[in-house]
């Protein structure tokens, strides 16, 4: 059975698919009620806001990896359907073993296509590793970024749509999780993959702490005002860096890129770092000032540790394709919540620890002095709390 919800951005289950070939059927049904957005947005283009809101709030979307129980998130996964979803993206031809793929259909962009394989044992605890090993058995390139618990797929429309009830199951079900047996390498600088570099470590972060990133309905994630992450990144200085800083600003951009790449050829790497030399410093560094930072930094690499200088609080779920300003508004909601919830909770323990005897009755004057907050906020909580606390009127 195959999850189906209205959109990425509503994801309560609305009905189901009983299996691959009804959900193939839908995607090549063009007398569907969305399919006039579906045409709408591919005529907008891809990035565009049109196609963007459309993608997100007006096309019904499957969960093809896992089933969920009443609405699609992590917490809420129940079971794996049998099926593993693909995203490959800006792919005119799927140069792979076709006997493996049991559906497929173009993407919203028309750029790319959805890609389901019939799988055996897909363990939600190790998706990075079971992708992996897919990857590389059918020699297939695909979107890394496209692997959660609660990942949708857009129910595009395509007539062309693909469906073979015969194809062949990868089993995952006897593969050996070996990643997690040493959590520093992550630390240490080595490089997921092999084949991107690194401007950061905050996934493996999440990973090593066993973090699930369980997105809410508005597509946020909050860790906690007390609970943010902190990990290694490559900072690059948005103002230009004058003289007599630049050597320092280099160096510890050169110490971070290396640290968090040590499988990395130098070359690469210095190219990168020259780079943001000649777009940051003023003037730049010569060749020779940059080989001397490189050399010294990759030559002593493996000794290197990357420097914790970021850290994140809140997380926001990609498939939502939020702004900025939508994520910082989300963030200030939250915020502002948080500082109500403290405010309240910092002037109830005062009215429920209140001491008769030493403070005499209990007044808003009293209160903001013991709470040591803004006299106007104290206001506009006193009497709710007074009445939800029970205080007695001989005691105001």
């Amino acid at each position: 059975m195959i999850n189906k919800i209205n959109s990425i951005t509503n994801r309560k289950i609305i009905d189901n698919f009983n299996d691959m070939e009804a959900l193939i059927n839908y995607v090549k049904d063009n007398q569907r009620p969305e399919y006039k957005f579906i045409k709408e947005a591919r005529n907008s283009g891809k990035g565009t806001e049109t196609y963007n809101n459309i993608k997100r709030n007006k096309i019904p979307c499957a969960i093809i990896n896992f089933e969920h129980e009443g609405y699609v998130k992590c917490s809420t996964l129940i079971k794996p359907t049998g099926y593993m979803y693909l995203d490959i993206d800006n792919e005119c031809d799927l140069d792979f073993d076709i006997n493996y793929v049991h559906a497929y259909w173009r993407s919203l962009s028309n750029n790319g296509y959805s890609v389901v394989l019939k799988v055996k044992g897909l363990d939600n605890n190790h998706l990075k590793e079971s992708y992996r090993y897919v990857g590389e058995l059918l020699n297939i390139g695909y979107d890394k970024a496209a692997i959660s618990k609660d990942r949708v797929t857009v129910l595009s429309y395509d007539p062309d749509a693909y469906f073979n009830n015969d194809s062949l199951t990868v089993d995952l079900s006897s593969l050996e999780y070996t990643q997690h047996s040493n959590k520093n390498l992550f630390y240490l600088g080595y490089d997921c993959n092999g084949t991107n570099v690194r401007y950061n470590n905050r996934d493996e972060v999440i990973e090593s702490k066993s973090i699930i990133l369980d997105y809410d309905m508005t597509g946020m994630f909050d860790l906690g005002k007390n609970n943010k992450i902190f990990f290694s990144e490559v900072l690059v200085p948005f103002k230009p860096i004058n003289k007599g800083n630049r050597n320092k600003v280099m160096s510890t951009i050169a110490h971070q890129l290396i640290s968090l790449n040590k499988n990395e050829s130098k070359n690469r790497l210095f190219g990168i770092i020259n780079s943001i030399n000649k777009d940051k410093m003023i003037p730049p560094l010569c060749l020779k000032e940059i080989n001397i930072i490189v050399n010294s930094k990759y030559k002593n690499r493996f000794n290197l540790t990357p420097l914790i200088n970021a850290s994140r609080r809140f997380f926001y779920n990609p498939e939502f394709e939020l702004t900025v300003i939508e994520k910082r508004r989300l963030m200030m909601t939250k915020m502002n919540k948080d500082r109500v919830v403290e405010s309240r909770a910092k002037i109830s323990k005062v009215l429920l620890e209140w001491d008769y005897e030493k403070n005499g009755k209990i007044t808003i004057k009293k209160v903001t002095s013991l709470c040591e907050m803004n006299k106007k906020t104290v206001q506009k909580y006193y009497s709710p709390l007074l009445e939800e606390l029970e205080i007695p009127k001989n005691m105001i």
